[in-house]
């Protein structure tokens, strides 16, 4: 089986290089045909000439851009070029293992038609990070009714056609996973939580949740919740 991973990325020059050698050597000790699919979203360091130096291999497909797009619709523009057997979306700051790959594989194989979606145990964020996540999941979870252990974990996979499915022009410009799981239930898909190692970041803080812009993004996130309520209500309104 062919399999895409879909790997939005933004600033990103230190690891990238060493992340996706990582995932490649993980694929070929295993015998995984892995395709990688990098969706750059407007880096401002040297990202897009070191992705441009690896795109030589051939299982390396660069997607990149000039204005920054946020990381949702850099997710869905990587999404919309997978055409492998399953696409597991996970984040490019080596945060995610791939160590993780085959548990997520195994799973998938007992429930092929779920969404298998990964539990950061511990989660390696910061304390500032972490404290904005558990508050905004409170209204989520008020909003939406759905009680996920970690609705924003960025290590996700599933059948090709049910991660098209769920795809959608983003409301929540950096918050692609709640929204993703609202629509995940509003079509009724069914969700595998299974815990996966989420490790340190080697170079920094992250790159699109600084301390300095994260309650601007959470104050953003909050007013997007409440439009994807109301599309969501009517769009079930009218399948009805």
């Amino acid at each position: 089986m062919k399999i895409d991973l879909v790997m939005p990325v933004h600033n990103e020059e230190l690891t990238i290089e060493e992340t996706l050698s990582e995932w490649f050597s993980y694929a070929e000790d295993h015998k995984i045909n892995l395709r990688i699919i990098t969706s750059e979203d407007g880096s401002k360091d040297e990202t897009k000439k070191v992705l441009q130096k690896l795109a030589l291999n051939s299982n390396l497909l660069v997607l990149s851009e000039d204005k920054r797009k946020g990381y949702s619709r850099a997710v869905v523009d990587g999404i919309i070029l997978a055409d492998g057997d399953i696409t597991c979306i996970v984040d490019s700051d080596g945060q995610c293992d791939p160590n993780d790959l085959s548990k997520f594989l195994k799973e998938l194989d007992s429930f092929p038609n779920s969404i298998i979606s990964g539990i950061r145990s511990p989660r390696n964020d910061s304390i500032v990070r972490k404290i904005m996540s558990m508050s905004f999941k409170i209204f989520y979870v008020l909003l939406f009714r759905i009680k996920l252990s970690d609705p924003s974990c960025p290590y996700v996979m599933g059948r090709t056609e049910q991660i098209k499915r769920l795809m959608s022009n983003p409301i929540l410009e950096q918050g692609y996973w709640w929204e993703f799981h609202a629509r995940r239930k509003m079509e009724k898909i069914d969700v595998r939580e299974i815990r996966v190692n989420h490790r340190q970041r080697e170079h920094g803080k992250s790159r699109v949740y600084s301390v300095k812009s994260i309650l601007k993004i959470s104050f953003r996130h909050l007013l997007g919740l409440f439009k994807l309520k109301s599309l969501l209500r009517k769009k079930s309104k009218e399948v009805l």
